[in-house]
């Protein structure tokens, strides 16, 4: 899409449509873009005249890139004072990572061909489809999905490290980001730091890149358990601790906080669809009663936090019939802020919406509700998202 000639287009299809194209990875195209943006929200606030005339309905924010990109564009938006939250604004993504969770949860599948993305022509099909989409929520339902915020405060010589393909980028000081999909402590970003340093510019070698150090970084190496690095979790007054008495407990792997209910690039409904059981922390009360939990949604204000007990299953939940024949490590359905307390002096690993990093010797990690954001989704859905009021 970068080479693509044109800038400013209009489509037949949709005349009153002016669609404008700019690149995110190139700052002043980012720039000129976020400000433009800025320039039609401002005009299209209500009329000094009149209490109901606004002069452009509609703003459809196209998200193209991986699952890191999407929240990418809110933060710019909210960084240039323009409200995600915005009646008239609607977000939607354009499948071009390497997992898309994002896309395929909103139902627009995993990828876009590559031979449909050579030209706008091509590739203006499925602006048409998300602009469709737009036209029926409207009449039918609009979804909402919950944007959320996590903070990590390092100690003093703590720090934060984001794998790149360049040098680490590392931060002592606490630090932010926003979240659409989900954060996951332990293997995930294990494999994630060390596929980073070698990301290829083919989405092809990528996957195979990733797989290679699935087994390098994720199996044959050590990995960390989670019991070693997470103290507690607090949320809504109470203070949860692992049960470290069960085995399952102990070689915990991985801790996910999730939002969206289909995650790791293969629509994984582990919280929804794996066997039943109690949680593994105490106390059991609020969002850790088993008689509290519903299926997963992303408008619901909670996440649905749960682990993964071994190096065993996290390779098995490679496999689609892994959801339904396991039993993860069920926490609970925790709502509005999330604390994490974590040990002294340890490194873990954290992914974050397709983005990796090392932490060491952090003090807490904070997830937080911030926002409901109105989305486009497609006819892929199979369940995998629930509809908000």
């Amino acid at each position: 899409m970068k080479n693509y000639a044109e800038q400013f287009v209009r489509l037949k299809k949709y005349e009153t449509v002016q669609v404008q194209m700019y690149d995110l990875t190139d700052c002043d195209d980012c720039n000129k873009g976020f400000a433009y943006l800025k320039t039609l929200t401002t005009a299209s606030t209500t009329s000094p005249t009149t209490t109901s005339t606004t002069l452009i309905p509609d703003f459809l924010i196209c998200s193209a890139g991986g699952d890191g990109s999407f929240v990418g564009v809110i933060h710019k938006m909210i960084e240039c004072d323009i409200s995600p939250t915005w009646n008239n604004i609607y977000f939607t993504a354009f499948p071009f990572g390497t997992g898309n969770d994002l896309s395929q949860s909103l139902g627009w599948k995993r990828f876009i061909p590559y031979k449909q993305t050579h030209t706008f022509d091509g590739f203006s099909e499925h602006l048409i489809a998300r602009l469709e989409k737009l036209d029926v929520m409207k009449r039918t339902g609009i979804t909402n999905m919950d944007i959320w915020n996590v903070t990590v405060s390092p100690r003093n010589g703590g720090y934060v490290e984001k794998a790149t393909r360049k040098l680490p980028a590392r931060v002592t000081e606490k630090t932010s980001r926003l979240m659409s999909n989900y954060v996951v402590f332990g293997v995930q970003g294990i494999v994630g730091t060390g596929f980073e340093s070698g990301r290829k510019h083919s989405r092809f070698m990528n996957v195979i890149e990733y797989t290679r150090h699935t087994f390098w970084r994720g199996v044959i190496n050590h990995v960390e358990r989670v019991p070693e690095y997470i103290h507690s979790i607090k949320n809504r007054g109470t203070t949860y601790y692992l049960d470290t008495n069960r085995k399952s407990c102990r070689r915990m792997v991985e801790i996910v906080f999730q939002n969206l209910p289909g995650i790791w690039g293969r629509r994984m409904r582990l919280w929804d669809i794996c066997k039943p059981s109690h949680t593994v922390v105490q106390p059991v009360k609020n969002g850790t009663d088993s008689n509290t939990w519903d299926v997963s949604k992303v408008h619901d204000g909670k996440l649905d936090v749960y682990g993964i007990k071994s190096r065993t299953d996290y390779l098995l939940k490679q496999l689609k019939c892994y959801s339904s024949m396991s039993n993860i490590c069920r926490i609970g359905q925790l709502s509005e802020q999330v604390i994490i307390k974590c040990v002294p002096k340890t490194t873990f690993h954290m992914m974050l919406d397709g983005e990796f990093y090392t932490l060491y010797d952090i003090d807490t990690i904070s997830i937080d509700v911030v926002a409901k954001v109105k989305i486009v989704r497609g006819d892929d859905i199979q369940e995998v998202i629930s509809r908000g009021d």
